[in-house]
């Protein structure tokens, strides 16, 4: 697989459904002057229903195992 870009994102900042597609606004923590930071939308993602479940299966994947190997030993996942 040749990945064309990569992005880095903190968090979805919301989810909505709309005419049949799940958006995703992603958003990244930006520095203020004050030395504090706040987030800031900067895409979002569109998806299928499909492309939405798909893409559930795998974070929850990654979530097990990441909380199986102590990563989130303090975290009440249900995954």
């Amino acid at each position: 697989m040749d990945i064309k870009q990569e992005i880095f994102l903190d968090g979805v900042s919301k989810m909505h459904f709309i005419r049949g597609m799940i958006r995703l606004d992603l958003y990244r923590m930006e520095p203020l002057q004050n030395g504090e930071a706040e987030p800031d939308d900067f895409a979002r993602l569109l998806m299928t229903p499909q492309g939405f479940l798909s893409l559930y299966e795998a974070v929850n994947q990654m979530a097990k195992g990441l909380k199986q190997s102590g990563l989130f030993p303090n975290q009440h996942l249900n995954c």
